[in-house]
C-alpha cells in the first residue's frame, strides 16, 4: 500500500496555504529567538513582545512559503514555493486540470479557459482504480480526475529556451495508481534542483480507461488518449513555468513504461516529446497491449446486466453507478490464471495504433533517444507478495517447501495444450543446470526468472533491438543494487520490480532506501543517469557518457549498483533461448500468447534493408 503523502491543504482564495513542518525548517531559528524573548520578558510589556515575536515569525512563514502565480493561455494559477534541503527552492503547482470532466469512456477534451485565479496548492482527485484497497485510504477518487502537477525551479533558466522537461507516467498495471503518491518533495530535491521541470499527471484506469467492445462504438484506449492530451497541454503551457516545450522527455515505470513505449509508436504523439525513458516495462509485453480486454469488458458488462448491441452496452454502462461498478469488480476479482492478474489494458484499435504490427509502427515512428532499464529480479515482488492475485503468487507457508512439481504446474498452466512449448520451458527453467542446490530457493528463483523473462526482460530487449535496427539511439541499464527491510525473509536475491521508486519519489515500494552510503550512491547514479539523459539525450555516470547498443554490441548495458559499470550481454542466455532456440522448435503463434512481439526479427530485418536501400 502506498503511504500517505504530506501536502499543503487547499486554502480559501486570498489566504496563505497551510504548510507542513519541513517547509518551515528555515524559520526555526526565528521561532527560537521569539521563544527566548517571551521567556525573558514576563512584564507588562510581555504581551506586546509576544505579538511582535509572533508577527516576526509569521512574516518568516510568509517569506518561506509565499504564493506564486503563473499565467497560461488557459488562465492564471496560484501555487506555492517549496524550500529544498540543499538550499534551492521550487515552484509547485498541484491539481491543474488539463481536461474537461470527461464523459465516461469517451476521449477527453482539453480544458476550457477559466476566469480568475485557480488555486493549485493541493493535488486533484485520483482516477478510480480497479483495486483501490491497494492504494492509500486517504485518497479521494472521482471520474473528474484529469489533473497534472508541475514542479519547476524558482529561478528562470539561463538558457533562453528554458529548462528541460520530464513528464512522469505512473505505473500500476493500467488499473491503479495516481500522481498524488509521488509527491513533490523528492521530485524537487532529486530532479528540479538539478535544473529540470518535472510534470506528473493522472490518467483513467481499469474499465474507465480501457474498457472496449472491440469496435468503433467503444474502441478502448481512453487512458492512452488522456496521456496524449496531457502532453498536448504540457506543450501549450510549459514555457510559462520555465520549461522548454522542445526538450521534453517522457518517463515511466512498469505500466507507465509500457505506456511510454506505446506513445513512441503512435503517430498521434509525434512532436509532443523528444526522448523516452522506460523502467521495467514495454509495449511489447502481453500485459501492455492485448485483445483479451474485449472479453474482459464483455464479462464486466454481463455482470452489470448490460447486453445487446455495442451501443446499447455503452449506454447501459454509462447509467451504472460507481458503487455498482465496484460490486462487479470486487466480485470478478483479479485474473488468477495469468502471470499478472490485471484484466484491462490497451489494445490495437486501428487509431491510436493505426496497424497491429510492432515493426510496422516502428517503421513510421520518428527515432528518438531512448533509455531502457530493467531490474535484476523483476518478478520477485510478485512471486513473493502472497496476495493471491495471480498465477505465480507463493504463499508464505509454501516458501520453504516450494519444489519442482510446483514450478512444472505453472509452466503447464502457461502453455496449455502445447506440449512442445511445455517441454522446452520445462527444460530451460526446471532441468537446466546451474543455480546451486535444487531446493526451494532454487525453484523460487527459477519461477521468478521465468515470469521476469516473459513480462519484462525479453519484451524490453526485443523493443531495444528493433528500435536500434531503425536507427534509434538506445541505451540499456540493469538495476542490480537492492536492500531488504530488517528481519524480512525473502529467499530470492536481486532487485525487484519498483526497486528504484523510493529513491526517486515520496513513496516506499520495492527496495527500501535505508539512508546508508550504499543506498545514497545507487540513488545518485539513478538520478544522474535520468537527468543527464533528459538534458542531452545521453545518460552519464560520474560525467562519463554511456554507449548505446548497436549491431556489434546488441545487449551492451550499464550495471547500476554502488558504481556504474559498462558490461556486455544483458540477459543474453534467456534472450537467445526465447528469440532463437524456442522459435526454431515451437509454433510461433502459440509463443505469441506469451510474447506477442516474437517472430518480428525477420520482418525488422526486411524493413531495415528497405530503409538502407532508400538511404543509399
Amino acid at each position: 500500500m502506498a503511504p500517505s503523502v504530506k501536502r499543503p491543504a487547499a486554502s480559501p482564495q486570498g489566504r496563505l496555504p497551510r504548510f507542513h513542518q519541513k517547509e518551515l525548517e528555515f524559520c526555526q531559528p526565528l521561532y527560537f529567538v521569539a521563544e527566548r524573548r517571551i521567556k525573558r520578558r514576563a512584564t507588562s510589556r510581555g504581551r506586546a513582545m509576544l505579538l511582535s515575536a509572533f508577527y516576526f515569525a509569521f512574516l518568516c512563514v510568509w517569506v518561506c512559503s509565499q504564493d506564486v502565480e503563473v499565467s497560461t493561455k488557459f488562465g492564471r494559477l496560484r501555487g506555492f514555493q517549496h524550500e529544498v534541503k540543499n538550499g534551492s527552492s521550487t515552484n509547485c503547482f498541484l491539481g491543474i486540470p488539463y481536461a474537461e470532466n470527461p464523459l465516461r469512456f469517451e476521449r477527453a477534451k482539453i480544458v476550457s479557459p477559466w476566469e480568475g485565479i485557480k488555486n493549485a496548492t493541493s493535488f486533484g482527485d485520483s482516477c478510480y482504480a480497479t483495486m483501490p484497497w491497494l492504494m492509500d485510504a486517504e485518497l479521494t477518487f472521482s471520474e473528474d480526475c484529469l489533473f497534472l502537477n508541475v514542479i519547476a525551479p524558482r529561478l528562470p533558466s539561463r538558457d533562453p529556451a528554458g529548462y528541460p522537461v520530464i513528464v512522469w507516467v505512473q505505473g500500476g498495471g493500467f488499473e491503479l495508481g495516481t500522481s498524488t503518491v509521488y509527491g513533490y518533495e523528492k521530485i524537487s530535491e532529486n530532479f528540479v534542483s538539478r535544473d529540470v521541470v518535472f510534470v506528473t499527471f493522472n490518467y483513467r484506469l481499469g474499465p474507465f480507461g480501457f474498457l472496449s467492445t472491440g469496435d468503433e462504438v467503444l474502441p478502448g484506449n481512453a487512458g492512452l488518449w488522456d496521456q496524449i492530451l496531457a502532453l498536448q497541454f504540457v506543450k501549450e503551457v510549459i514555457a510559462d513555468f520555465g520549461g522548454n516545450p522542445k526538450n521534453v522527455t517522457i518517463f515511466g515505470e512498469s505500466a507507465g513504461a509500457a505506456a511510454v513505449s506505446a506513445l513512441t509508436l503512435s503517430p498521434h504523439s509525434n512532436g509532443l516529446f523528444h526522448k523516452a525513458i522506460t523502467i521495467s516495462g514495454s509495449s511489447f509485453a502481453n500485459f501492455a497491449i492485448n485483445e483479451r480486454v474485449v472479453k474482459e469488458s464483455q464479462h464486466l458488462a454481463q455482470f452489470l446486466e448490460c447486453e445487446g448491441s455495442s451501443q446499447e452496452i455503452l449506454e447501459c454502462l454509462r447509467n451504472r453507478s460507481i458503487d455498482e461498478f465496484y460490486v462487479a469488480l470486487v466480485h470478478i476479482g483479479p485474473a488468477k490464471d495469468r502471470i499478472l492478474g490485471f484484466r484491462y489494458s490497451p489494445r490495437f484499435d486501428s487509431d491510436f495504433f493505426p496497424v497491429d504490427s510492432y515493426t510496422s509502427l516502428l517503421a513510421t515512428a520518428p527515432p528518438i533517444p531512448t533509455l531502457a532499464m530493467i531490474t535484476s529480479a523483476e518478478m520477485g515482488i510478485f512471486t513473493m507478495n502472497h496476495l493471491d492475485m495471480n498465477l505465480i503468487d507463493v504463499e508464505w507457508i509454501r516458501r520453504e517447501d516450494y519444489n519442482e512439481d510446483d514450478l512444472r504446474k505453472i509452466i503447464k498452466a502457461l502453455t496449455g495444450s502445447d506440449s512442445a512449448l511445455e517441454e522446452e520451458l520445462t527444460y530451460y527453467y526446471v532441468k537446466r543446470e546451474g543455480g546451486g542446490e535444487r531446493n526451494a530457493t532454487f525453484f523460487l528463483t527459477r519461477l521468478t526468472q521465468l515470469a521476469s523473462d516473459i513480462m519484462f526482460n525479453i519484451p524490453a530487449l526485443q523493443e531495444a533491438q528493433q528500435k536500434s535496427a531503425f536507427f534509434w539511439p538506445v541505451f540499456l541499464a540493469e538495476e542490480a543494487y537492492y536492500t531488504r527491510e530488517e528481519g524480512e525473509e525473502i529467499p530470492i536475491e536481486g532487485a525487484f520490480h519498483g526497486n528504484e521508486l523510493s529513491y526517486l519519489f515520496d513513496l516506499q515500494t520495492g527496495s527500501t532506501y535505508d539512508g546508508s552510503d550504499e543506498s545514497l550512491k545507487f540513488g545518485q547514479l539513478m538520478i544522474e543517469a535520468i537527468v543527464s539523459f533528459a538534458k542531452t539525450g545521453v545518460p552519464t555516470s560520474g560525467s562519463k557518457p554511456w554507449n548505446p547498443i548497436d549491431s556489434a554490441h546488441p545487449r551492451r548495458y550499464t550495471r547500476l549498483e554502488t558504481t556504474a559499470e559498462e558490461k556486455e550481454g544483458l540477459m543474453e542466455e534467456s534472450f537467445q533461448f526465447w528469440t532463437g532456440e524456442l522459435l526454431a522448435k515451437v509454433d510461433e503463434r502459440q509463443l505469441k500468447t506469451l510474447l506477442p512481439a516474437l517472430g518480428g526479427r525477420s520482418e525488422t530485418n526486411r524493413i531495415e534493408k528497405r530503409r538502407l536501400r532508400k538511404k543509399l
